[in-house]
């Protein structure tokens, strides 16, 4: 493991087990067991610690979905293919709650506006395709997934709450219904 790599971990961990708010570099570099200097050696501060953790980190969820979209069937219909998505991505924060409990905790604290252009990968164009087909609700792409994300996120937080481990098939009816269009 590269010292970045030691460093990516042991942020995830301390921001997931203290909160990010909560946790300092040097807590950190002491955690990854580097010296506290060395933290800047590979960013220039925590937000950017923390910006580059969670794009990476999306980066490895978004390449995981576009994988579940190459294999889905060309038979498949779109809101099969959506809910195939929305499983895949409640399994997966289940699977990986330190990852959740981070990404969670920046999503929900304006100081950590992290811009991506969400409409440009496989499943922003994925979604983009279907709304201009009039197979979802035509709306702003930025608010479909914002739609998506907050009632993946509120189902997954259940489930870790309560310790539910299967996905729900009228959960993820509910997250489709939200965005399907309907005639």
């Amino acid at each position: 493991m590269t010292t970045k790599e030691k460093i990516f971990s042991s942020a995830l961990e301390l921001f997931a087990e203290q909160g990010v708010d909560k946790t300092s570099t040097a807590d950190i570099a002491k955690h990854a067991g580097v010296a506290s200097g060395t933290v800047f050696v590979h960013f220039e501060s925590k937000e950017q610690l923390i910006q580059e953790l969670y794009l990476n980190l999306k980066e490895g969820i978004m390449s995981q979905l576009s994988q579940v979209l190459q294999n889905t069937s060309k038979n498949e219909s779109v809101e099969q293919v959506c809910k195939t998505l929305f499983a895949h991505v409640i399994r997966y924060l289940l699977a990986e709650p330190k990852q959740f409990a981070f990404v969670q905790q920046v999503e929900h604290n304006p100081a950590y506006s992290i811009c991506t252009d969400d409409a440009k990968d496989d499943i922003g164009k994925f979604f983009f395709q279907a709304m201009n087909r009039g197979e979802l609700k035509k709306i702003d792409i930025e608010l479909l997934q914002k739609i998506i994300w907050g009632l993946i996120e509120a189902i997954a937080s259940y489930y870790q709450k309560n310790n539910i481990k299967q996905v729900q098939p009228e959960h993820i009816n509910i997250i489709y219904s939200a965005i399907e269009q309907t005639q």
